[in-house]
């Protein structure tokens, strides 16, 4: 790429205010993996930066290539900059200064001056040309924590957890870090795929399992109802065609305890 005003970092000036975030992406309801750190610098003569630091031992790590927006990836540059100039990844995610509702936007994210970056840092907002999100550290910080465990799903689930915050760890005796988190990430993203499938259908065939075969969503249907009070036991029982109150609850336990394992 060749060096111009727009790519060439400022130096010459004092930075007056600064704000970071990561570059975001998710996988299934819990994994969330940073592919690249995004920082936003003003300066006080008015010029600004964008700072784009891509995370290579995660991005090498993902079975599809992952792009982000207006950046050349195999340039394999340390850092990427924008200069006076908002990137595409934000401009495509946010809205002009112009909009007519942008004051209204603001407002909603509790903003009361217009500030693309942080508009968008941890916002619901989804953008329709990809998955990515950009995620501040204390969203990182404040995720639910899935703790080791014995239980195959949920260690895996651990782990790519903490392969996708970056962090430091062990599993047995290996030390996982930049080093080796490519290839950590390609195990477990491949295993992550095999049992997420594996015990979706396990928790279909346990809870249709014994003398009377009933369909997962009829008994999710049903057991929702129940617990919300909408229908009598009695209700529930002739719905899922079972006789027996004590049958009931020992499928109704059975349903709670394999649940349990679906994050």
């Amino acid at each position: 790429m060749l060096m111009n005003e727009k790519n060439t970092p400022i130096t010459n000036a004092k930075c007056i205010y600064s704000v970071y975030g990561y570059i975001t992406l998710p996988v299934g309801k819990s994994i969330f993996l940073k592919i690249a750190k995004l920082s936003y610098e003003l300066y006080e003569d008015e010029s600004y930066q964008y700072i784009f630091e891509p995370f290579y031992e995660v991005l090498e790590g993902l079975e599809n290539r992952t792009d982000i927006p207006g950046i050349n990836l195999e340039l394999k540059h340390d850092k990427y900059y924008r200069v006076n100039l908002t990137p595409i990844f934000i401009s495509n995610r946010t809205f002009p200064r112009s909009r007519v509702e942008a004051r209204k936007l603001l407002k909603e994210r509790n903003l009361n001056y217009y500030s693309p970056m942080l508009w968008l840092m941890d916002s619901d907002y989804t953008y329709t040309g990809d998955s990515l999100l950009l995620k501040s550290q204390n969203f990182f910080d404040q995720l639910t924590e899935i703790k080791e465990s014995k239980n195959i799903y949920r260690h895996i689930l651990y782990v790519l957890q903490n392969l996708g915050n970056r962090s430091n760890f062990k599993i047995g005796d290996i030390l996982v870090n930049n080093l080796n988190r490519a290839i950590m990430i390609k195990m477990y993203m491949y295993q992550y795929k095999l049992v997420e499938h594996t015990y979706y259908q396990k928790l279909s065939k346990n809870v249709g399992r014994s003398k009377i075969e009933i369909s997962i969503v009829l008994m999710k249907e049903v057991i929702f109802l129940y617990e919300k009070k909408i229908i009598t036991l009695n209700e529930a029982m002739t719905r899922l065609g079972i006789k027996s109150e004590s049958t009931f609850y020992r499928r109704l336990k059975e349903y709670r305890n394999l649940s349990k394992n679906i994050v």
